[in-house]
């Protein structure tokens, strides 16, 4: 199958933390105990960006959203594209993520909800206009938004998921589509989760990584091809990982040292290096030591530990941040941006996140409603907060 045709909705990057939350452009506030050292994923899922969308905690863990809303992912007035940040209907939120057309968000309490498009079955779709709780699930620590399908991480260390199924993303051995949280047996003690367009990977507190769903490789007489994966498989790499993130069809990971390793297909350039498919884990070049990375469609970010940026991959619509539209076959220091925390990818955008409180986006950008044309931010933009605030979750 050829990757495009089912392209990365989402990114969003989760690190355990603690400490209160910090209103940039605001007061400094309490939230109530819904930054408590138990639930508070970290800076990174502050942010996260859908396909042609973008959400944001603010103010008193408030969520804020931007972009296509053709499914109500980002609020209950459906088609209202919105230039700038926008109120959804919840608060106390310590966590966002975001889909295809279904957006995520995660409370203090550990209860996890969602808002937007549901896929179900036989093409049927179900819209869901203000954030609803999904029942079925233990207490959540973080939550991710693949393409159709979407996980949780629980406290006691399991993984749960749900939605479409037909790549086994769902990891249950089958293809079947669950509307209802289900465990993914065989995985325990995991420590942070990432779902990508049709697939899911998991690190555990051991440092191994584990994937599932949809599965880049060579066949017999060595030709790119793909194939399902139902099950978890443990990923051979040359040591523990620190950090893991799933995109369109790739996979990225942070090692000790900062060292960044990647697989998958490499159409766009989003893994580096000249062949059209890498099979196996091998280290991306010409990176400083990594804190953090973010796998977009057919594009990859790095946050090197110094709070610069770096981009590599496919730049159709300038979501590298380098001010052209021409593919980085390299990583690229994104010059205009320093002082970064956390970052996010989309299908064909990203938002970054200053400890100054600042939000930017690069790439695609939907205009407001009526004019719902979409143009290509070539360079990094400051997102207007003013009205949102910024929850910088430590």
């Amino acid at each position: 199958m050829n990757a495009t045709a089912h392209p990365h909705r989402k990114s969003v990057l989760r690190l355990a933390a603690t400490a209160l939350c910090i209103i940039a452009l605001a007061s400094t506030w309490s939230a109530t105990g819904s930054c408590s050292a138990e639930t508070v994923p970290g800076p990174g899922s502050a942010i996260a960006a859908g396909f042609g969308y973008s959400l944001l905690i603010g103010a008193g863990g408030s969520v804020w959203g931007w972009g296509g809303n053709d499914s109500h992912e980002v609020n209950g007035d459906m088609w209202q594209v919105s230039y700038a940040p926008r109120r959804v209907g919840i608060s106390g939120v310590v966590a966002v993520a975001a889909g295809d057309s279904l957006s995520m968000a995660l409370t203090g309490d550990g209860a996890v909800w969602q808002w937007g498009k549901i896929s179900e079955r036989f093409g049927k779709s179900v819209f869901l206009h203000v954030p609803t709780r999904v029942l079925g699930l233990p207490r959540a620590r973080a939550i991710s938004a693949g393409g159709d399908h979407s996980m949780a991480l629980c406290s006691d260390g399991t993984v749960w998921t749900w939605g479409q199924n037909g790549y086994g993303q769902l990891g249950g051995g089958d293809a079947e589509y669950r509307a209802i949280p289900g465990v993914v047996e065989g995985l325990s003690n995991v420590v942070a989760i990432d779902a990508g367009s049709d697939s899911c990977i998991s690190l555990k507190a051991d440092g191994t990584v584990w994937t599932w769903g949809y599965r880049s490789e060579f066949d017999s007489r060595g030709r790119s091809t793909y194939s399902r994966q139902p099950v978890p498989l443990a990923v051979e790499l040359p040591d523990r990982a620190l950090a893991v993130e799933a995109g369109g069809s790739h996979y990225l990971v942070v090692l000790p040292g900062g060292e960044v390793w990647a697989w998958g297909d490499n159409y766009g350039g989003q893994i580096g290096g000249s062949p059209e498919l890498y099979e196996h884990p091998v280290r991306v070049q010409g990176l400083p030591p990594c804190a953090a990375v973010s796998a977009g469609d057919s594009f990859s970010l790095a946050l090197g530990q110094d709070g610069s940026i770096w981009a590599w991959g496919a730049n159709h619509s300038g979501q590298l941040g380098l001010g052209h539209m021409r593919k980085a076959a390299v990583p690229t220091k994104v010059e205009r941006l320093n002082g970064i925390i956390a970052i996010a990818s989309g299908s064909d955008h990203a938002l970054a996140l200053g400890a100054d409180g600042t939000v930017w986006e690069l790439g695609a950008k939907r205009l407001l409603f009526p004019l719902d044309v979409t143009y290509n931010l070539l360079w990094p933009t400051r997102v207007d907060t003013r009205e949102s605030g910024v929850c910088l979750l430590p």
